[in-house]
């Protein structure tokens, strides 16, 4: 899935909304140290919900094992 593929569409959880392509600092904590990982999501208009795409994916996933190896 991309973000693309969802933009516009109603939102999977509120179905209210529509999402929209937003970019934005996604928090991550491990044992209390948090670093905020800029990706790129598709974001319900009315709920907030987000939907990720691979890439998203892999990044936040990258800044976890990243946080995990300095903790």
């Amino acid at each position: 899935m991309t973000i693309t593929e969802v933009a516009g569409k109603p939102c999977d959880l509120c179905g209210r909304g529509v999402y929209v392509i937003k970019s934005v600092q996604e928090p991550v904590t491990v044992n209390g140290e948090t670093t905020y990982v800029p990706i790129t999501v598709a974001e319900c208009s009315r709920c907030g919900e987000r939907a990720y795409d691979d890439e998203a994916a892999r990044a936040i996933q990258a800044a976890y094992a990243q946080l995990a190896r300095t903790a």
